[in-house]
């Protein structure tokens, strides 16, 4: 919930976390005096929902007009205008509930959350409370972030989707001088709170990403966060050998990188405050860019939001027609998910991609060529960007026609049709022009075609090195040490380039060591 006072939902975030689905990526405690301490955070993500129009009003939603010139009489609070609801926002919102698995409430409440601050004119939020559009849920993410290991999924509890309305934006200048645009007072948002399923900041992070990007795939939500219209408060507590403590909450998080910071530096907070030997108070705080803490209020000075059913809108019955629409809407097929599921590719790999649209264009691009056995080709875009970084030349190549010869040389590659350094020195060769026309036909005119330890001429190449290298043999059965490495590097490199790249680096090692003996 968006205002700036203590949140009373005590019964939201429990104090129980419940771990469900596989998990396979590490879990770091924080280190401390105390015990076991283990973070228990729970988060309450705000996005802003992708309509032409506010929620109760017909004023425009577009972030590129003037400072409070898309500001209706209602957003206002101006006396007798009234609430007009939005019906594109309760079939986004309907369509939100769907992609969590959360279920559909048949009738639904709106009620007035009072609060008093500048950005909020009326003196109160139009939100649901106690009856939300859908309740209940799931989320199913993976645990990692970009570049990092393989991990398998985790399913995060959900505890509701409700539909409110947007505050205006603060905006300091001048020194300490507060301006207020209202453009954004009254833009429909759904608030999405989970239960404290997550242990770590990297969890909290890696979920709001991969939701983030399910909302974006279906025009739920802009999901743009430095531009404000989503934004997460995060619960946070300890629990020091099994124990609870009590919570505290950081307000208004608007990017990955803060909320990752400010959670890590919170969890420190409370674990330096009991090593000193107090005891953590129940708190409402902010995080500056940077992520550091600042109290804002103590519980002591929260204030009785009043609750009260909204008098002007009657209760929302949701017909079933509007839910069938909604299903019909709803798209499942995030990109990343198809790349993890359908390609094999490592999720923090996939997450990457869908990230940078030029590399996430190349690889659509791509796929019409890969086949079952080289699935693999995506661990090639680290090996691409160095060669395209030697070359000097645009990752990923802007030139469309390396597409195909790109994904056929990694499936040569793949198949053992050819070596690693072949590989490289082809894609090169096409990036820069000096090779061109089909790959299988070049591959076999030139003599590319990888040996294997069976094969003659590969024996007839290890039989010339170790006949003239009789002093490197010499050396590697008598020298101890780095003398013995490098006297082994020698001899495999020189059997390497004797085959012209065309023994690979792996059998070369074996079929040394094979001969020379351990």
């Amino acid at each position: 919930m968006f205002g700036r006072v203590f949140c009373r939902r005590q019964c939201v975030h429990g104090r129980i976390s419940v771990r469900c689905g596989s998990r396979t990526a590490g879990k770091t405690r924080p280190v401390s005096s105390l015990g076991v301490v283990e973070p228990v955070i729970g988060l309450e993500v705000h996005a802003q929902l992708l309509t032409k129009t506010k929620l109760f009003s017909a004023a425009a939603i577009d972030a590129s007009t003037a400072c409070n010139s898309s500001v209706a009489d209602f957003d206002l609070g101006v006396p007798g205008t009234l609430p007009r609801l939005n019906k594109e926002c309760v079939q986004k919102s309907l369509q939100a509930a769907l992609l969590l698995n959360s279920q559909i409430q048949p009738i639904c409440r709106f009620d007035r959350k009072h609060y008093f601050y500048p950005d909020m004119p009326m003196g109160y939020q139009i939100t649901q409370q106690d009856y939300p559009i859908a309740k209940g849920g799931w989320f199913e993410y993976y645990p990692v972030e970009e570049d990092s290991a393989d991990a398998d999924f985790k399913k995060v509890r959900l505890h509701q989707v409700q539909l409110e309305i947007d505050s205006g934006k603060t905006i300091k200048m001048d020194g300490n001088r507060l301006f207020i645009d209202l453009n954004r007072a009254g833009v429909g948002l759904i608030e999405i709170v989970t239960h404290p399923d997550f242990n770590s900041a990297s969890e909290a992070a890696a979920f709001v990403d991969q939701l983030r990007l399910l909302l974006i795939h279906n025009h739920i939500c802009a999901g743009e966060l430095h531009k404000g219209n989503m934004r997460i408060d995060a619960n946070v507590s300890i629990r020091v050998n099994g124990q609870d403590k009590p919570r505290t909450e950081i307000k208004n998080i608007n990017s990955i990188r803060l909320l990752k910071e400010a959670i890590n530096n919170e969890v420190k907070r409370q674990i330096s405050i009991l090593e000193a030997g107090d005891e953590i108070t129940n708190v409402t705080l902010n995080a500056d860019d940077d992520g550091n803490i600042v109290v804002l209020r103590e519980k002591s000075d929260a204030l009785d939001y009043r609750f009260t059913p909204e008098p002007n809108l009657p209760r929302l019955k949701i017909e079933s027609e509007w839910v069938a629409e909604a299903k019909a809407n709803v798209r499942y097929d995030v990109e990343y998910r198809d790349y993890i599921e359908n390609y094999g590719v490592p999720p923090g790999l996939a997450l990457s991609i869908v990230k940078d649209d030029e590399k996430s264009s190349f690889v659509r691009q791509t796929l019409p060529y890969v086949n079952a056995e080289s699935s693999e080709y995506f661990n090639w875009f680290k090996e691409l960007r160095v060669i395209c970084g030697g070359l000097g030349i645009p990752y990923p190549p802007l030139n469309a026609n390396f597409v195909e010869p790109f994904v056929l040389i990694v499936n040569a590659h793949t198949n053992h049709v050819i070596t690693k350094l072949v590989a490289i020195d082809l894609l090169k060769g096409y990036l820069k022009g000096d090779v061109s026309g089909n790959v299988d036909l070049l591959i076999e005119q030139s003599n590319l075609i990888r040996l294997h330890p069976s094969d003659p001429e590969f024996q007839g190449f290890l039989d010339a090195i170790i006949a003239k290298n009789e002093k490197v043999v010499h050396k590697i059965h008598t020298a101890t040490g780095n003398a013995t490495k490098k006297a082994f590097n020698k001899l495999r490199n020189e059997l390497i380039n004797t085959s012209e790249k065309r023994i690979s680096v792996e059998d070369a090692e074996q079929a040394i060591t094979s001969r020379l003996g351990n």
